[in-house]
This record gives C-alpha cells, sequence and structure tokens, in this order.
C-alpha cells in the first residue's frame, strides 16, 4: 500500500427506513465542527454523525423517498434541510434539530429530490420540485409558493425525475430550469416567471432521479448543450436554446439511475 493510500474503517449500520432514491447528503448542518450524514426515508428525515454514526437528530413525520437539499436558503446564516415528502408538501428542517421551519403544501403526490439556488440573484435561495401530478413548483426559499407549472415532470415512483438548473438561455437575468419526465415530456422553463420556454416530446422516456445535464460541452460551438441519458439505451444530445435534436449515441441498455457529466484536460 502507498503512503497516499487509506483503509476505510467500518462504523456499523442504522436501520433508518427503505427509501427509493433518497441519496445521503453529507454537510455541517449544524455549526459543529464535522460533517452530518442526512438522509430521508420512509420512516422519516434523519441526520447522522459522520464521525460516529450516531443519530444528531430525526424527524419521524417528514418521510420521502426522494434525496434532501442542503442550503443556508433563506440567507439567515443558518443551514436548512430541504425535503419533498410523499404527498404534495415541501418541507425545510432546521439544521440544528430537525424541527420544521416551514412547509409548503402543494398537493400534487410525491415529489423530486429539490433543486436548490438563487436564480435571480436577490441573495435568496430559490427551490424547484417536480411532482408526480405533472407539476413543477418553484418554492421561495422564506417558505411561499411563487409559481407551479402543468405538463413536463410527470414522475416514475422508483425514478423521481429531478429538475436541473442551467444557465439563463432567454437572456432575461435569470436562470432557467429543465425537465424530462418519464412520459415523455421534456422542456425548458423560465426560473423567474415559470413561463414555459421551448417544450418538446422525445422518443423514450427518462427513468431515472437525475437524466438530464446542463453545459457547454463541445467546447467549440457557442452556446449550452443537453445530455438526456434515456431509458432505452440512448444518449441524445440537444441544444439547450431551443430543444433542437443535435445527435445521440447507443450505449446498448437503460439508464436507471443519474447522469452526472465532469470535464477533465487532456483526455
Amino acid at each position: 500500500m502507498s503512503s497516499g493510500e487509506r483503509t476505510g474503517r467500518y462504523f456499523g449500520v442504522h436501520t433508518l427506513g427503505q427509501a427509493y432514491n433518497g441519496s445521503p447528503r453529507v454537510y455541517d448542518i449544524n455549526g459543529i465542527p464535522g460533517n452530518e450524514v442526512v438522509v430521508a426515508t420512509q420512516n422519516g428525515t434523519y441526520a447522522l454523525n459522520g464521525n460516529t454514526g450516531t443519530v444528531v437528530w430525526s424527524n419521524t413525520s417528514v418521510v420521502s423517498d426522494a434525496a434532501v437539499a442542503i442550503a443556508d436558503v433563506d440567507n439567515d446564516g443558518e443551514i436548512e434541510v430541504i425535503v419533498a415528502n410523499n404527498s404534495g408538501r415541501v418541507y425545510a428542517l432546521r439544521g440544528t434539530n430537525g424541527s420544521v421551519k416551514w412547509v409548503v403544501s402543494t398537493g400534487y403526490g410525491y415529489g423530486s429530490a429539490p433543486a436548490v439556488e438563487d436564480v435571480n440573484g436577490d441573495g435568496i435561495k430559490e427551490i424547484f420540485v417536480n411532482f408526480y401530478y405533472g407539476y413543477t413548483c418553484r418554492i421561495n426559499g422564506t417558505g411561499s409558493l411563487a409559481w407551479c407549472v402543468y405538463g413536463y415532470s410527470r414522475l416514475s415512483f422508483d425514478g423521481r425525475e429531478s429538475v436541473v438548473i442551467g444557465p439563463d438561455i432567454n437572456g432575461n437575468g435569470t436562470k432557467d430550469i429543465f425537465t424530462a419526465d418519464y412520459w415523455y415530456n421534456f422542456a425548458a422553463i423560465d426560473g423567474g416567471t415559470g413561463s414555459v420556454i421551448w417544450s418538446r416530446t422525445v422518443t423514450y422516456e427518462a427513468h431515472s432521479h437525475a437524466p438530464i445535464t446542463v453545459g457547454d460541452f463541445d467546447m467549440i460551438n457557442p452556446g449550452y448543450e443537453i445530455l438526456f441519458a434515456n431509458h432505452d439505451g440512448y444518449l441524445d444530445v440537444y441544444s439547450a436554446s431551443n430543444g433542437n435534436f443535435l445527435w445521440n449515441f447507443s450505449y446498448g441498455g437503460p439508464v436507471w439511475w443519474m447522469l452526472c457529466i465532469g470535464l477533465c484536460s487532456n483526455c
């Protein structure tokens, strides 16, 4: 073993409950030195000490099959854990103790993992969630519902396809969002107003919690592209500005989980 390698250390197992897409998040949520591991399950939302694995706090009334988001969403200097639960509600839990800071009810069924970013530069973050009944909603970081748009986010139960926050493609000064769902819908939505910039129907469904990613991937031609890993074995590439199909590549099998892209030099 080289000097740069490290051995793993087993900390034990906590049975917290089932979650279809409850990927753990690691963050210092309470200001005490050291990171916590935060996960939502069908039995509740839990924060574990990252060093010992002991439970720091739990909130068994906030259940979800989707991953949480962690951020200071209202710019008050404290961290919140954002959870879209299994019955159309979005919660902000205090990072210090897991108590509910605010909750927004939509009535639109189970939600995806929240996407969080300050899209308009006002210092308060916005929260975007897709819901099973086909609605994509923006919740303000202070706990108010800004808007919901219908038709582009009907979720699969086990995929929970999430919103992706991307660049400002219509030039109005606000970052825009992108979504693809299990029922062949694909759209770009203005992150500020909720108006649909473009939409299209695709040939194959999305079936993972992160089926698309947005960026300037070709590094030569101007503009941004969307990489779409569909469920029938193709990586499709679209123009982010207008949704036009550019090219695709067959990799021979469905994508079940997520598309994650990084850039490298001298590749």
